[in-house]
């Protein structure tokens, strides 16, 4: 079980490594080669994962091994989640840039010292995984190729939905006000994204101000779309439309959606949320 947690881990890194986020970011600080490095290192070892996996019945040595490579895939998922934390905030404030009223909650970071610092930590995780790698042509590990993540390009994620129980959620009312209180305080306010890595509770968050009576009914319509996979005009306005009437709109072209969705929201005051959105060119 061990075992497969540790591939599970790997396949993980090099999936965020294979990320456009990480790679424009490595190209931003100059550390492109040591990350295609790193990815290198951690397929290598991935590879002979299942065949560790067996050896280390009967051999107290591998399972050795294994412990060590354990800590220091730990080590390089933290990494490379602190790479893919300084995209997401990098990403944030272009578009804070570019949107007048976008706001946002991030904690700035001097991209120097940030440099320095994750410069110094990805040589290190490196040459713990250099002394592994080299470690294991004792055992004659066989190969076992396994697809990359990074070349799979269909994602399959499941749709969200608006409706959460707030009795069931601890500890999130004070982000909820933040929210609703950047969403009260100014009359224009286009856009609110709430943004981070997977599995923090973006979703949640956006679940619970969605079913505010006390603050949405002061609109007059409120909708939830989950987008989920590649962002797409004309399939947004689909699905806007359809979250509005319930009725489909496949077969009209992208100047009859607009002309529709301008016409069912023109001097209305609506609350929309848009969630699950992946792709960086969104907004």
């Amino acid at each position: 079980m061990a075992e497969q947690m540790l591939f599970n881990f790997s396949e993980n890194i090099l999936l965020k490594l294979g990320s456009y986020a990480i790679q424009q970011i490595g190209l931003a600080l100059g550390v492109t080669k040591e990350l295609t490095k790193l990815e290198k290192k951690i397929s290598t070892v991935r590879n002979v994962l299942l065949d560790a996996q067996e050896k280390q019945v009967s051999n107290p040595a591998v399972r050795a091994w294994l412990e060590r490579l354990k800590d220091i895939v730990y080590d390089t998922d933290d990494l490379v989640d602190e790479f893919a934390t300084e995209a997401l905030r990098r990403q944030v404030e272009i578009h804070g840039s570019i949107l007048r009223e976008v706001r946002y909650f991030f904690t700035r970071s001097n991209p120097f010292k940030f440099r320095y610092g994750m410069g110094r930590k990805i040589r290190d995780v490196r040459e713990k995984l250099d002394e592994v790698v080299e470690d294991m042509r004792v055992f004659q590990f066989v190969v076992r190729l396994v697809d990359s993540p990074v070349e799979k390009t269909t994602r399959i994620r499941e749709e969200t939905y608006s409706f959460v129980r707030s009795l069931d959620v601890i500890g999130r009312e004070n982000d909820k006000k933040a929210i609703i209180q950047l969403l009260t305080d100014e009359e224009d306010v286009s856009i609110i994204p709430i943004v981070g890595l997977g599995g923090l509770g973006k979703t949640t968050l956006a679940q619970l101000v969605y079913n505010d009576d006390a603050f949405t009914s002061q609109f007059d319509e409120k909708l939830w779309v989950c987008i989920s996979d590649d962002f797409d005009t004309s399939k947004v306005i689909e699905k806007i439309l359809k979250a509005k009437d319930g009725v489909d709109s496949n077969n009209l072209g992208i100047e009859q959606l607009q002309s529709r969705l301008r016409q069912i929201l023109a001097n209305r005051k609506f609350f929309l949320v848009l969630d699950d959105v992946w792709n960086e060119r969104t907004l």
